[in-house]
């Protein structure tokens, strides 16, 4: 009997919870990406819009900057003050906190004050995230509704782009390649490309196509960060050891091509780590489909 009306407690409390959660304020923030062409030394201005959704009650709202990093697949995620990809966090000035009320729309502000030694792209979020109402804590999730609106300051500069590949290897039975490229310049960058494979008994290579990311866009790199790109291989690759070149295109333009020395393992072998032989850079302005 107890433990009937006791469960009879908790599917009330959670119908009740439902509600309140069917009623929950919501928001709508816009643009979720704002690009900026600053100056050395400058101050840039820009704004956002935030609109209250589906509301009965007045919105509490709490304003961050946080920077922006990606993670070993190349998705972007939130990351405090100084783990993220040439931060701008530090020049931000925005208000920390907003009072809208029902369907209310308010325009924030902000201003980005740059460095005289930047050069280059720079990168942040700006976090804006709803405070619940107080005497909800008891039924408040532990992550509360936030956007993040991406912010990207560019700042004139005629560096060129840089990609590392710090390594590769195979993984999944010798069904993927796995390149690891760091982004070592200053720009955010796509990566197109191939990875040839040659093995010293033949003269044709096996060709290892750098895929698309879902929706068929390259995968970006931001600098300064480094993702590790998984390479589909459609033919089997024999035990031995192979030269391995990778090709890569920057923003659709061919930049560089690094050697590597790669043994594939038998079976009954351990695999052993690819040995960078070289790597050549190219300053072409040269349109290549890959």
């Amino acid at each position: 009997m107890r433990k009937s009306l006791l469960l009879l407690l908790i599917l009330a409390s959670l119908s009740a919870q439902k509600k309140d959660d069917a009623e929950m304020q919501g928001f709508a923030v816009s643009p979720l990406k704002i690009t900026v062409d600053a100056r050395r030394g400058g101050r840039s201005t820009s704004k956002l819009t935030i609109l209250a959704q589906n509301t009965k009650k007045p919105l509490k709202l709490e304003i961050s900057v946080q920077d922006l990093k990606q993670d070993e697949n190349g998705s972007k995620i939130i990351a405090p003050i100084g783990q993220g990809a040439r931060s701008a966090s530090r020049w931000i000035k925005i208000e920390r906190s907003v009072n809208l009320p029902p369907h209310g729309k308010k325009t924030i502000p902000f201003s980005i004050n740059v460095p005289p030694t930047a050069s280059g792209a720079y990168y942040s979020y700006i976090v804006v995230k709803l405070i619940p109402p107080k005497g909800k804590a008891q039924f408040q999730t532990v992550i509360q509704p936030s956007v993040a609106v991406e912010v990207e300051v560019k700042v004139r500069s005629s560096a060129p782009l840089h990609m590392d590949v710090k390594n590769l290897y195979l993984e999944s039975q010798n069904r993927f390649l796995v390149l690891e490229l760091h982004n070592t310049g200053k720009w955010k960058t796509s990566v197109e490309g191939d990875v040839l494979l040659y093995r010293k008994s033949s003269l044709s290579p096996i060709r290892v196509e750098i895929p698309f990311r879902t929706g068929g866009v390259p995968f970006e790199i931001y600098p300064g960060m480094t993702v590790k790109v998984r390479c589909p291989i459609d033919r089997a690759v024999r035990p031995g050891t192979y030269r391995a070149i990778a090709r890569l295109l920057l923003n659709g333009k061919w930049k560089s091509n690094s050697e590597f020395e790669l043994y594939v393992p038998g079976e009954k072998s351990a695999a052993l780590k690819s040995k960078k032989l070289r790597n050549v850079e190219y300053d072409l302005d040269i349109s290549v489909e890959p």
